[in-house]
């Protein structure tokens, strides 16, 4: 089984790859939902994000999104939920109006930077907005 998993990581990896692109998109753009997947990092291990990206106006109309989770992150959330040994379920939430190709590298962007990414809810609930998570630099 973790060949086949492996095979995944690898097969995402020879996509992205061989059509010059950072990430995979899964759904049209612009819209308040996207699905994407990118290869970044958990646990010290490369991984691939099979994310579910929202505005947190479509993120309160989904079945299952808890009003205190909406109301902690005024700003955004993110969820990670266990997945396989390189595939990670990701759901992020984000105080913006639509979701566009700029707003997807810039969470790809924060998804790389985050040094201590863990399982479970984040919220941003204080003053630090999306928009100034800039473009400065990807390690």
């Amino acid at each position: 089984m973790a060949v086949l998993l492996q095979n995944t990581l690898e097969q995402v990896r020879a996509t992205l790859s061989e059509h010059g692109m950072d990430f995979l998109l899964l759904s049209p753009l612009p819209d308040t939902y996207a699905k994407i997947r990118f290869i970044g990092r958990f646990d010290g291990h490369e991984v691939v994000w099979n994310t579910r990206l929202y505005t947190l106006e479509r993120y309160a109309q989904e079945p299952g999104a808890a009003r205190e989770e909406i109301e902690l992150g005024q700003h955004g959330l993110m969820r990670i939920a266990p997945g396989t040994e390189h595939m990670f379920q990701l759901e992020v939430a984000l105080n913006v109006s639509l979701i566009d190709e700029p707003t997807i590298k810039k969470t790809i962007m924060m998804m790389r930077n985050y040094r201590k990414l863990s399982l479970g809810l984040r919220t941003w609930s204080d003053a630090v907005s999306f928009e100034l998570i800039g473009n400065d630099r990807v390690d």
